[in-house]
């Protein structure tokens, strides 16, 4: 967060919104001592309704400004030129369609396993598959590290809170956010840093509830799919049904890199697949189906940041 608030200021001054959504440590004391240095630049609020949708909606609700970046709150900049240098591609850009897609790296002060290596392959991020310039705002709307203009936000009516997990419900906005003619920018120059440890464990959870979220996504948009989410089904799956038991219990640290790959390839696809078949993120009796609930069975919380 300091890195955040020692940006250069970029023209037209910034904001930082952060939203706490149900956090349980020190949090809350932490951002209100962070308020108080921080001159008024620095808004933190409180997001009861559970999930990344709800926290970013009420985030931009908040915004006073014209642009909107989102950073994961695992991330910050990797120099303190990030934010003038997307309202700089703004500013020349100024129709509302315009957005701007940044990189997100592993923090190398930071140790870096072989699984978070090969996650960065595309399983996590798929910058390995793109070139600078536009590309597929359906496919690669990463709100960890992206920027688009507030009126193109509410016109395409925020994130759908139904989606109670930080997964899929980036892409479901891409897909409204295409429909309405919004061009993504992709600028590798635009890094910042990803401090999250890994472990598989914590990877198939995780991936077991994108499956729950892309099986929501496919019954939402059941013509109109997205490009990075599918239904588990043919060959590829058949495949995975047959050697995920063995690769469950096959292990092995010393096991060569190809192999440990494989592994973690058809784990992967597994977990995927299970969250699917379990089916879309059941509401809580009484909460609203429309974007403006809040939905979901997962009981951990996330804090989401805005800065604007």
């Amino acid at each position: 967060m300091a890195r955040v608030l020692e940006q250069e200021c970029p023209a037209g001054d910034f904001e930082v919104i952060v939203v706490d959504n149900g956090s349980t440590d020190d949090t809350a004391d932490a951002l209100a001592a962070l308020e108080r240095v921080s001159e008024g630049r620095l808004r933190a609020l409180l997001e009861p309704l559970r999930g990344p949708a709800a926290a970013r909606n009420t985030g931009v609700a908040a915004a006073r400004g014209e642009v909107v970046m989102f950073l994961g709150d695992d991330n910050e900049p990797a120099d303190d030129s990030l934010l003038s240098s997307h309202v700089a591609l703004h500013a020349a850009r100024p129709e509302p369609e315009y957005a701007v897609l940044g990189k997100v790296v592993w923090d190398e002060r930071e140790p870096v396993t072989p699984l978070m290596r090969w996650l960065d392959t595309g399983p996590q991020f798929a910058y390995g598959l793109l070139a600078p310039g536009p590309v597929d705002v359906a496919g690669f709307f990463y709100t960890a590290h992206v920027s688009l203009k507030k009126e193109a936000f509410d016109a395409a009516g925020g994130f759908d809170t139904r989606f109670p997990y930080a997964a899929v419900e980036d892409m479901e906005i891409g897909l409204r956010l295409r429909d309405r003619g919004v061009v993504l920018d992709y600028r590798d120059e635009l890094v910042v840093l990803h401090s999250h440890e890994t472990t598989l464990d914590r990877w198939l959870e995780r991936m077991r509830l994108v499956g729950r979220s892309a099986a929501l996504l496919e019954r939402m948009y059941p013509d109109n799919p997205s490009p990075t989410v599918s239904m588990p089904t043919g060959t590829r799956y058949a495949g995975v049904r047959v050697a995920a038991p063995a690769f469950t219990r096959l292990g092995h640290p010393g096991a060569p890199p190809w192999f440990q790959e494989l592994r973690w390839r058809v784990l992967h696809h597994a977990a995927y697949a299970r969250g699917y078949r379990e089916g879309p993120p059941k509401q809580e009796p009484g909460e609203a189906s429309e974007r403006t609930g809040a939905g979901g069975e997962d009981d951990r919380y996330h804090r989401d940041g805005s800065v604007l």
